[in-house]
């Protein structure tokens, strides 16, 4: 079986430090080389217990340089004993459902008229979800995922905590371990879609979703995501409501038949490095009835239509209509008033950015290829307050398609009514579909 340390890709933003007020600075791209290294052992049973050498990754940002990170896994071994619920400390699934986690269950959603609902009979119209015997190994129970061919329906398979534990549960003894799990596709479906993995802490909280590349059909393969990714990427670690939730891609499911075993927490005494996120916008929609994200589209011809934004997962998704226009200026903050338009706190940015590194999540779709040039410069802005750029340019010759990308920017900047991250995002003039681009978890770290 093969063992996989998951570490997100990531980009470091060099800039040039900026010390007048309202001025700006060149910056410089560097692409960081991060490859997460495996070994792989074959394993006639997803049931054996795994051990692995811990993961380290570090990064740094300066005006002109970037590191990498680093990581390393071992091959799983087996173990004397059978692991079970009763011996394996954070276990959400090994053969059952474990400690406070319910049975396998589901969120199916008609993607017509947007109704849905939570399925715990494990029969959908279009996912059927059960507790099997694992072929190789009779006395081995197993998840069960596998989708029909109903096209109007999605579903997420996943594991709730008890509904007596109101507030989530509270995995902070975790928060310096992993998230382990061992995963097996049968047939990868009709559109072969990516398999996303997400952690809730009480909706609209949530980890971005993660893409999961499996090994191929039919061979299990094992999986390790430090938990504080997870916490990076916006998870509340002392409200968890979903201990293991994953998905094929939400439109693009027929057909796909997953399994899933041995679904842990675990520790590690390892300390990571502490953050202090001085600003953080994790997109979670609105906050109340009298308030909602602030965000804003201008540039180009019939813009709004164009550049197709919403907040759905969480998560800011625009798909351009490049034929319509190819520039664009998304800006977005937390939330404003919804009558008078002004934002809960119009310095929200500025109080962080005088000695800061403004960081954020970015999706590119595949389909912008080299063939289809894109660029993404990012500033500041507020209501009151000109826009100051950042002096650093995105490209998707930079990222990595198809898969989530840390950008890091450092930033000097001397200015009142910073609240909004700017977007202006330029693309190739074509009438074809290219796909999504999405970003999420916008924070601003200073020094501790």
């Amino acid at each position: 079986m093969e063992i996989v340390k998951y570490l997100n890709k990531i980009v470091i933003s060099g800039l040039l430090a900026m010390s007048v007020a309202c001025g700006g600075g060149g910056g410089s791209i560097d692409k960081g080389d991060v490859k997460p290294s495996s070994s792989s052992s074959s394993s006639s049973s997803s049931s054996s217990s795994s051990s692995s050498s811990s993961s380290s990754s570090s990064s740094s940002s300066s005006s002109s340089s970037s590191s990498s990170s680093s990581s390393s896994s071992s091959s799983s071994s087996s173990s004397s004993s059978i692991a079970t619920c009763a011996n394996t400390e954070g276990a959400v699934f090994i053969d059952e459902a474990c400690g406070p986690w319910e049975e396998p269950s589901f969120y199916e959603q008609n993607r017509t008229n947007s109704t849905g609902g939570e399925n715990t009979t494990g029969v959908g119209n279009n996912l059927n979800l059960s507790i099997i015997n694992e072929a190789e190994n009779s006395q081995n129970k197993v998840i069960d995922i596998h989708y029909g061919n109903n096209s109007i329906y999605s579903a997420g398979p996943r594991l709730l905590n008890n509904p007596s534990v109101v507030n989530g549960v509270d995995l902070s003894e975790y928060a310096n371990g992993s998230l382990q799990f061992d995963l097996k596709v049968i047939d990868s479906g009709v559109e072969n879609p990516s398999i996303q993995l997400t952690i809730e802490c009480m909706w609209p909280c949530a980890s971005t979703f993660d893409i999961i590349e499996p090994g191929p059909l039919n061979t299990w393969k094992s999986f390790e995501i430090p938990v504080a990714h997870l916490i990076d990427r916006g998870l509340d670690i002392e409200k968890i409501t979903t201990g293991f939730q994953i998905m094929p891609e939400w439109t693009t499911q027929n057909g796909v038949h997953l399994q899933v075993d041995n679904i842990r927490w675990v520790k590690k005494d390892l300390q990571t490095a502490e953050q202090n996120i001085c600003y953080s916008n994790y997109l979670r929609g609105p906050q109340g009835d009298d308030n909602y994200i602030d965000l804003s589209v201008s540039g180009g011809l019939n813009s709004s239509e164009a550049i197709n934004i919403t907040n759905a997962y969480a998560t800011l998704i625009f798909a351009p209509k490049w034929d319509l226009s190819n520039t664009f200026s998304v800006a977005v903050g937390k939330t404003i008033d919804k009558l008078t338009l002004l934002p809960d706190d119009a310095d929200a940015i500025s109080k962080c950015v005088d000695n800061g590194t403004l960081v954020f999540d970015i999706y590119i779709d595949k389909g912008y290829t080299s063939d289809w040039p894109l660029s993404i410069s990012v500033g500041l802005a507020g209501i009151n307050s000109s826009k100051v750029s950042l002096g650093a340019t995105i490209t998707n010759a930079d990222l990595t398609l198809g898969q989530w990308t840390k950008i890091s920017i450092p930033a000097s900047i001397n200015q009142l009514g910073l609240h909004q991250v700017v977007f202006d995002i330029t693309g190739p003039v074509t009438s074809d579909n290219l796909g999504a681009i999405m970003i999420d978890n916008i924070r601003v770290i200073k020094p501790l």
